[in-house]
């Protein structure tokens, strides 16, 4: 398979599996490009008779989900061309797949124009899993939809003054407008106007949902804009994986920004990650399919060993990096762990175990948006730095609690007696316990050091100012207290954002 042969290891043994990866089939068979028409319309799709082919290995880098998913309950095998919704959106291009979707290009073919695809594994598209996460978009675009009106009915009386427009019928008319825009927001297909002229800036707007039936069950799909990588996509195709410091500022103050109208209108996301952070592209719904394939690359089948298997690879992000970084606009995304902050949760998280807060690892203990501060603190400091604050080495929460100890001492009493492993990494008393010291023997772990000393070194290697490291060291310290209630509020760290972040918002 042309670019993808990097990726691929071979196994001899046919009859062998594998738990960390699913088994594909011939590195023969030609990319999605290749196999079908060279019109981006084409929706042929081509079978593999695998007994004709050697067996290949899919690697963890090579940026596909766990093909084995492709089972009863699991991903529905999209094909590029495939259509979905009684024909309307027309599959172009993957933009990524997460552990209960995959995520695709769909181009709305009653609009002519592209969207995201969100398609649910079938054992999350019951209603309890999948309406949880579009209710909450919908609620924070109705409270937002009305602040945005509000905002508008000031503006407007401004000028019915000066116009000496008649009160009564201006305020029957506006409440009209208002009642109306309301109820579109709890259709199942949100009209364009909503879409085009009061679209969050920060977050998804539903476009559509619907279920159909897939040889693994019934999928729930929710259809949304289309929006551009993630930060982390980015990044990894950045020279030297780095973006430039007023890039990361930009990144830093929306994010802040988003997180406090988040939080301002009462939903807590609970899973935020460079992953779930996306950047804009200018037009991108407008674009054609031979526009799409010349900035995400040509679509590449990943071959199967059965066609129920087949993916297709991620695309090429390298084109769009300049673009993205040019205007720098982002949105949050996956709000399949948010919760209304009003009633808090008890419920585990399932947040990535790199930015999940202290009270989240040891689930004893109903969760807030302090959540969300912890998890904004780690990516603030991720993003300047380079490095994952507390790595997770082999997948495990007790390497993150190990971490978070090394960085901030001994943990709160409940959580500290309550961590079954702890003497493994700490005696009673803090100090190294024998696989700690083990580690640490061996050189591991010599980078995570005391908080202040790791943002000492931190602002020092970016080449911030001494006020912006002053302030952004305040910044992060107050994020990241261990106890929830302790840490600043959404709003707070509007207010404590460095000043030279102020310019890039």
């Amino acid at each position: 398979m042309e670019g993808g042969t990097n990726d691929l290891a071979h196994v001899h043994d046919t009859s062998a599996t594998s738990s960390s990866a699913a088994t594909i089939a011939s590195k023969n068979l030609k990319s999605a490009g290749e196999a079908e028409s060279s019109d981006p319309r084409s929706s042929r799709t081509h079978s593999v008779d695998s007994d004709q082919h050697p067996i290949y290995e899919i690697r963890h880098n090579s940026g596909l989900e766990r093909l084995e998913r492709y089972e009863k309950g699991g991903y529905h095998p999209v094909q590029l061309g495939e259509t979905f919704g009684d024909g309307r959106y027309r599959v172009v291009h993957k933009f990524g797949y997460g552990s209960y979707a995959t995520v695709w290009m769909a181009r709305d073919q009653h609009q002519d124009r592209l969207v995201a695809l969100k398609c649910m594994a079938a054992e999350f598209s019951s209603p309890g899993n999948t309406l949880h996460e579009t209710e909450i978009l919908r609620h924070l675009a109705c409270r937002m939809l009305q602040e945005a009106l509000l905002h508008e009915q000031l503006s407007d009386e401004a000028r019915r003054l000066d116009n000496e427009e008649p009160r009564t019928n201006y305020i029957q008319q506006r409440q009209e407008e208002h009642n109306g825009w309301l109820s579109c927001l709890h259709q199942k297909s949100v009209p364009d106007t909503i879409c085009d002229s009061r679209r969050s800036s920060f977050f998804p707007t539903i476009l559509d949902e619907f279920e159909f039936q897939g040889i693994n069950g019934i999928h729930r799909c929710i259809v949304s804009e289309a929006v551009g990588p993630s930060l982390q996509s980015l990044v990894h195709v950045a020279p030297e994986r780095k973006l430039p410091l007023e890039v990361l500022r930009k990144v830093a103050s929306q994010l802040a920004q988003a997180v406090a109208k988040m939080h301002q209108h009462g939903v807590v996301h609970g899973d935020i990650h460079p992953g779930n952070i996306l950047f804009q592209i200018e037009d991108l719904e407008s674009w054609s399919d031979w526009q799409v394939w010349w900035n995400f690359g040509r679509p590449e089948r990943a071959p199967g060993v059965r066609l129920d298997r087949c993916s297709v690879y991620p695309p090429d992000y390298s084109k769009l990096l300049e673009r993205c970084l040019k205007h720098v606009n982002i949105k949050l995304v996956d709000f399949g762990e948010a919760f209304l902050s009003h009633k808090g949760i008890k419920e585990p998280l399932n947040t990535a175990l790199c930015f999940a807060a202290p009270e989240t690892l040891f689930r004893d203990e109903t969760v807030t948006s302090a959540v969300d501060i912890w998890a904004l603190a780690c990516i603030f400091y991720q993003l300047f730095s380079s490095c994952i604050m507390f790595q997770a080495g082999a997948g495990w929460a007790d390497d993150v609690i190990s971490n978070i100890v090394l960085t901030f001492g001994k943990i709160p009493p409940r959580w500290w007696n309550k961590w079954s492993n702890r003497p493994k990494y700490f005696t009673e008393d803090g100090k190294f316990g024998p696989e700690l010291q083990s580690e640490r023997e061996g050189g591991g772990r010599l980078d995570v050091l005391p908080l202040e000393k790791r943002l000492e070194a931190l602002t020092e290697s970016v080449g911030m100012g001494k006020e912006e490291a002053l302030q952004f060291k305040a910044l992060l310290v107050g994020m990241m207290k261990l106890e929830p209630q302790e840490r600043f509020t959404a709003s707070e760290v509007l207010k404590n954002l460095p000043t030279s972040w102020m310019g890039s918002k």
